[in-house]
């Protein structure tokens, strides 16, 4: 038996931390009542960034990914070539926040950028799956949190494997 690469231990990371949602949050509210979870991506900067879009395409039954938000054209054009984002729409985050039946957002931006986009992603009423660190300070994770718990939204952290 082979031990596994690191990118068999991502993939399985990833769809671990997506599935989450299946429990008796989001997606079992969802799928209910016959439907997918309307989901989007904001930022490709994070190194699980991919990876999170292909378990989220993977789990199709569970998901239907509406749009993709990458503001740096190098790094749009770099996403667009890789297979977990071929086809997909690449639109502006205000675009994506305002997609009618929108639910829940995945913040893979670079890490100065998680926790202030996360929070503009609450406000507009999304669920998030946040990629990890929780941004630069505990103090700002902290009012994300206050201010999902306000709006009854779930706010799923990726989870890290590595030393545990």
């Amino acid at each position: 038996m082979t031990s596994p690469t690191r990118r068999d231990v991502l993939s399985a990371a990833s769809a671990a931390s997506v599935a989450a949602l299946t429990g008796p949050g989001l997606v079992s509210a969802a799928s209910k009542k016959g439907e997918r979870v309307r989901v989007g991506q904001i930022g490709t900067a994070h190194p699980h960034a991919s990876g999170k879009m292909a378990t989220l395409r993977k789990l199709s039954d569970e998901f239907e990914v509406v749009g993709v938000v990458e503001p740096d054209p190098k790094r749009r054009e770099a996403a667009q070539q890789r297979s977990p984002y071929e086809g997909l729409p690449f639109v502006s985050e205000r675009e994506l926040l305002k997609t009618e039946g929108l639910r829940m957002v995945a913040i893979e931006t670079a890490v100065e950028e998680l926790v202030p986009t996360a929070q503009r992603a609450v406000e507009a009423g999304m669920h998030l799956h946040l990629d990890k660190p929780a941004g630069d300070t505990l103090s700002d994770y902290e009012k994300l949190l206050d201010a999902a718990e306000r709006r009854g939204r779930i706010v799923q952290m990726g989870y890290m494997f590595r030393h545990n």
